[in-house]
């Protein structure tokens, strides 16, 4: 992950900080899609149907936002746009990833 450098004392490229931005948000999006489809695997393998398959996406949601606030050392809004993009960010490819392995 790579900071943005929104308190040092020089003057800040604004250039800068969006790519670094940018380059977090697709890394997460990465490893979420890569996270769900595991936990899809999971889901399909306990053979679990219904809300409880979907309530498993939502705990792989959650576990994977927590882990990348703990890898920010608890300071997200300096990598990410906001702390809801961590836990929600590219949602749709998420879900998508995860029902397609899960079913």
């Amino acid at each position: 992950m790579i900071p943005s450098p929104q308190r040092s004392a020089s003057p800040i490229n604004s250039d800068h900080i969006a790519e670094n931005i940018k380059h977090n948000t697709i890394l997460s999006s990465k490893i979420k899609i890569a996270l769900s489809c595991l936990f899809g695997l999971f889901a399909g393998l306990l053979k679990l149907n219904g809300l409880f398959g979907l309530a498993l996406f939502f705990i792989n949601l959650f576990i994977i936002g927590f882990l990348i606030i703990i890898k920010c050392n608890f300071k997200e809004k300096d990598y990410f746009p906001s702390t809801f993009s961590v836990f929600a960010g590219n949602l749709s490819m998420t879900f998508g990833s995860f029902l397609f392995v899960w079913t």
